[in-house]
């Protein structure tokens, strides 16, 4: 089966919103999933999902199989100057369908967000993971990705 990639279209928004919203609750920490109703959540986050997708200067770049079926994105782009007085990219997040994954899918994803940011003047990319998916770290560190931060939390009560 061969993978192909194209930039995303409004008709794909569907597909995206949910792989993200999937992914997004995986990430949450066990400890606030126990006082957050999912779809609740599941409303808020699409919320804040929405201009993510949206925002002028974000990619959108989709795999897809012989049959048109999407096996995946990544939503890559520019930081912006409030970030760094460097220009920076971002993988703002990245997906493979479940029924597809570990066939390098997201390393080829990973490789096309790359491109685009060096097509605009980008000479370093960051993105984030959560703590709690080892498989998505391994891949990044693979991918040449280093750690250089550290989010922390702690429940007050």
């Amino acid at each position: 089966m061969e993978v192909r990639i194209r930039e995303a279209q409004k008709d794909d928004y569907p597909i995206i919103y949910d792989c993200m919203t999937e992914t997004a609750w995986k990430d949450v920490p066990e400890e606030e999933k126990v006082i957050s109703e999912r779809s609740l959540w599941e409303q808020f986050f699409r919320g804040i999902a929405k201009p993510l997708i949206e925002r002028p200067g974000r990619k959108i770049f989709i795999a897809y199989d012989d049959q048109n079926d999407i096996m995946g994105y990544v939503i890559t782009g520019g930081m912006g100057e409030e970030s760094s007085v460097i220009p920076v990219g971002m993988i703002f997040d990245i997906c493979v369908l479940e029924q597809f994954r570990k066939r390098g899918i997201a390393k080829m994803l990973i490789e096309v967000a790359e491109e685009y940011c060096r097509q605009q003047g980008i000479w370093r990319i960051k993105l984030e993971v959560a703590a709690n998916n080892p498989v998505a770290i391994d891949l990044y560190r693979k991918a040449g990705f280093k750690d250089e931060r550290t989010l922390m939390g702690k429940n007050l009560s």
